[in-house]
């Protein structure tokens, strides 16, 4: 047992197995009491099965006979699905990189089927709740087939380590053999350069013709992320102070977070910060959010109105009346490494984007459904995949990836990307 911070943890090694459990807000001697109790239940739980070393050492015949008998092990048979919950998370998902994901989607279940016993879930039980997932819905929120599958891959996950370490017996386990949906993967669009150019014109027209700080923000958007490639959620995190320019760079190592509802800063969506180059028109447009941001810094809502009467038509009579109405609330006063560089969402972002696509006739092509905001980051991937010298890792580095394959998935060469191969043989 050592101590991390504030809390003590159990660290040790039983029957070939590693055990680890952290007791928050316990002093030592009440760590080391419920740590002794834990190494019982171990106990209790696991077939007793002797070592090599042990029987090799147990010279006595009784001591032999001792070290070869198993168990006997008392199955519990009233699991409620929230003790299951508790019980996976003690021993396996407090461990996982990703520790809210399953004890979320158990919750799920039980709000879907009640906190029933996990053995009386059966073939029939199972076939209820797809059909409440996918049809009827859950508290007025229907599922989609890929969540159904990770709901059931949780369910089976828990009944096969539950019957592994002889906690219950499950007589009336379901087959989930044929019980997943099978899913299509959904390819993403690439924007062409023509396309490319006539979302800018619709957004820098918008931006032009309402004189809309929101319409402003959002053709930087535009113009950021189809030069850098971040995720929706990395860009709404961003702040004055992850940008250098003297050194012509981003750092990316925030995202906006949302849990049980409620919006948050983390880290990125697997935990690396990355530090991108930018320059040109990204680097202008970068300038540009700066000296507005200054201005919201530095102007007291209270002389906002003022100010706004006094300003004549343009940009910055905009920003004060944006100012007075109270669209930035917390910059006045805010250090300035501070200040996040927009005050968009991704609801509204959507909004706006629908909108292009109605207007540019985007709605009525085939593959429609996919052209998404998300499409920009894979129409970077693309570009980046296909100039000369631009290697797997730097992709993956600059996308932000831990594996190389990730990053493949965002490529979608065309013809012309192909070129620089003709003419390789006899001419």
């Amino acid at each position: 047992m050592f101590k991390r911070g504030k809390s003590w943890v159990s660290d040790f090694i039983l029957r070939g197995r590693r055990y680890q459990k952290t007791w928050r807000n316990l002093k030592k001697s009440e760590a080391q009491v419920a740590e002794a109790k834990w190494r019982r239940e171990i106990l209790n739980d696991l077939e007793v099965i002797p070592t090599p070393r042990e029987m090799r050492y147990a010279t006595d015949r009784s001591l032999k006979g001792q070290l070869t008998r198993r168990a006997k092990v008392k199955p519990e048979y009233t699991m409620t699905l929230s003790e299951v919950t508790e019980w996976m998370f003690d021993r396996v998902w407090q461990f996982n990189q990703d520790s809210k994901t399953p004890p979320s989607r158990m919750n799920t279940i039980i709000r879907a089927m009640g906190n029933v016993n996990i053995t009386d879930f059966d073939d029939d039980m199972l076939a209820e709740f797809r059909d409440r997932v996918l049809n009827k819905g859950i508290d007025g929120k229907r599922y989609s087939a890929k969540s159904y599958n990770h709901f059931i891959s949780t369910l089976k996950v828990c009944m096969d380590t539950l019957e592994k370490h002889r906690r219950l017996r499950l007589p009336n386990k379901p087959t989930f053999a044929g019980t997943y949906i099978k899913v299509v993967a959904k390819r993403i669009v690439r924007f062409s350069d023509d396309e490319l150019d006539r979302m800018r014109q619709y957004f820098q027209d918008l931006a032009n013709k309402k004189l809309n700080i929101r319409h402003t923000e959002m053709l930087e958007y535009f113009i950021i992320n189809s030069n850098l490639g971040l995720r929706p959620a990395e860009y709404y995190a961003l702040e004055v102070g992850d940008i250098d320019f003297v050194n012509k760079s981003i750092t990316i190592s925030r995202a906006i977070k949302n849990h049980s509802h409620s919006m948050k800063i983390g880290s990125t969506k697997n935990g690396v910060s990355r530090t991108l180059p930018i320059d040109g028109l990204t680097l202008e447009t970068f300038k540009g959010i700066v000296e507005r941001i200054k201005i919201l810094n530095q102007t007291d809502p209270a002389d906002a109105l003022r100010l706004y009467l006094e300003t004549l038509e343009g940009n910055l009579k905009e920003l004060y009346h944006a100012i007075a109405l109270g669209n930035f609330k917390g910059y006045y006063g805010t250090p300035l490494e501070r200040c996040p560089i927009t005050t968009l969402h991704q609801k509204y972002c959507e909004e706006l984007w629908n909108a292009m696509l109605i207007e540019l006739g985007f709605d009525k092509k085939a593959n429609s459904k996919h052209y998404t905001m998300y499409g920009l980051r894979h129409t970077v991937a693309s570009r980046l995949a296909a100039l000369k010298g631009y290697g797997t890792h730097k992709l993956m580095l600059f996308m932000g990836h831990l594996n190389a394959l990730t990053s493949e998935k965002y490529v979608h060469l065309n013809v012309d990307d192909l070129r620089d191969g003709c003419n390789i043989g006899i001419s």
